[in-house]
């Protein structure tokens, strides 16, 4: 019986083993497993509380981190378990006020007073509270004192003779080194102007500086004025931001590169004895007997395919020449549009055209071509190739004569109306001194809107080609 139960003894202790071994293996499993799946938890809570009890910027970056992990790993935990944590900087001040004082600064223009504010002296005990679970733990990262400043007022006694001359020598200074490519020392970048024609003609037209009242600013560069300069390239304006600086005590110019970029080019060059527009759009350029267009200016056009005539109009002008069309059609009128847009060369060919007829009238070279011109402008002095002028009438007359009723109507809706639609009569007939051409009461060109309204008050007094050119626009 003895080796029976020595045998199942045997089996017995190696069952046991077995078990034990699996339960071990079972348990290590679990425990393993549950601490990497409950690491980022426990680490947090320990980044946390090193956090709480010592919020400097590595332990909160530490923090900061394990909820980043935490967050990654998207582990899935109450929010009972997850620990937070809130950290803020205090900041605690006693305020020392600083005084008043008062300074007399002769390169100051006399009447123009500022107030340099101050700054109050201070405290500051800097600090980051941490909160979690309801408690709080103060650390404290710094403490300075931040020195009071003192307000002044300052006077200037300078006159306004002494700031005009010293404003024009600085001026003069800023041209040059504008042409040299040189930099100023109040204005350490590279100034560069390609164009130098653009600086010519430049002056002083005002100074205007803010005497009747108080400046008040925190900065050590205060704007006193402007400085209004006249461009004589095309007769415009321009302006100079004009600044105190207090630490150095001098005055200097602000703003200039708005200022570079407001600079405008001649607006006129000779060529072959005449005087010819430099406009890139020149919709606005005041086309005569004195100023032309180059040969090779042509605008952007539109085929009026529902207006008769036929004919090419700038694109600029075309939603108003429509607006017209359409107010005329309202008004019982068909608009026929005889001559739009002509080039440099078909005016060239039509005015010689003019010529030879004065000419086979018995007229001489010289005299027809006078004759023609009060009728007829030579090549470059058209409106026509501006691509905004036409020569109208009622459909029904076909060309505009006086015989035909029609055009006659038709032309004294347009004198009340067509201002409003932004087209003006070019020569009418008391002008015909100023412009040199005979009365043409089928010529109109558009201006736009805003010009023709403000013309329209105007127009018994000049021509439409003197009043574009003192606006300058082109």
């Amino acid at each position: 019986m003895q080796p029976e139960n020595t045998e199942q003894t045997v089996r017995l202790s190696k069952g046991k083993k077995f078990l034990f071994g699996a339960l071990g293996t079972i348990f290590l499993g679990f425990f393993v497993a549950s601490t990497i799946y409950l690491y980022p938890l426990l680490n947090l809570w320990l980044k946390t509380y090193l956090a709480f009890l010592n919020p400097t910027e590595l332990n909160l970056e530490n923090y900061n981190n394990a909820l980043q992990e935490q967050i990654f790993l998207s582990r899935k935990f109450p929010k009972s378990f997850i620990p937070t944590l809130s950290v803020f900087d205090k900041l605690e001040t006693i305020v020392e006020q600083n005084l008043k004082e008062s300074a007399i600064v002769s390169d100051l223009p006399q009447g123009v007073i500022i107030i340099q504010k101050g700054v109050l002296g201070k405290y500051i005990t800097k600090s980051s509270v941490a909160k979690v679970a309801g408690l709080e733990k103060e650390s404290i990262q710094n403490k300075y004192f931040l020195k009071a400043e003192n307000q002044k007022e300052i006077n200037g006694t300078k006159s306004k003779e002494e700031t005009e001359a010293l404003i024009k020598e600085n001026f003069e200074k800023l041209v040059n080194a504008l042409r040299e490519n040189q930099t100023l020392y109040y204005f350490p970048a590279e100034l560069n102007v390609n164009d130098k024609s653009l600086l010519n003609g430049l002056s002083i037209q005002s100074v205007n500086t803010y005497s009747d009242y108080k400046i008040v600013s925190d900065k050590n560069k205060v704007k006193i004025g402007q400085v209004k300069i006249f461009m004589e390239n095309c007769s415009g304006s321009n302006t100079l931001n004009l600044v105190f600086n207090i630490n150095e005590k001098t005055l200097e110019f602000d703003g200039i590169n708005v200022f570079i970029n407001a600079l405008c080019k001649e607006r006129f060059t000779e060529v072959n004895g005449e005087i010819v527009g430099t406009c890139e759009d020149c919709s606005w350029f005041p086309v005569n007997k004195t100023y032309a267009l180059r040969p090779d200016y042509e605008t952007e056009l539109v085929y009026l395919d529902t207006i008769s005539g036929g004919q090419f109009f700038s694109k600029a002008a075309y939603s108003d020449l429509l607006d017209l069309n359409l107010a005329l059609q309202n008004s019982g009128f068909s608009l026929a549009i005889n001559s739009g847009y002509r080039s440099y060369y078909t005016q060239a060919y039509l005015f010689e055209y003019y010529v030879s007829i004065e000419m086979a009238n018995g007229a001489s070279r010289a005299q027809a071509e006078i004759i023609a011109n009060s009728y007829s402008a030579r090549p470059g002095h058209s409106e026509h190739q501006l691509g905004t002028a036409m020569d109208v009438a009622n459909e029904a007359c076909g060309n505009f004569t006086a015989e035909c009723a029609g055009n006659s109507s038709l032309y004294q809706w347009m004198l009340e109306n067509a201002y409003n639609y932004g087209f003006v009569l070019s020569y009418p007939h008391d002008r015909v001194a100023e412009t040199g051409y005979v009365y043409e009461p089928w010529h109109w060109r558009w201006i736009g809107r805003e010009l023709s309204r403000e013309f329209w008050d105007v127009r018994g007094e000049i021509s439409v080609n003197t009043f574009l050119y003192n606006k300058g626009r082109y």
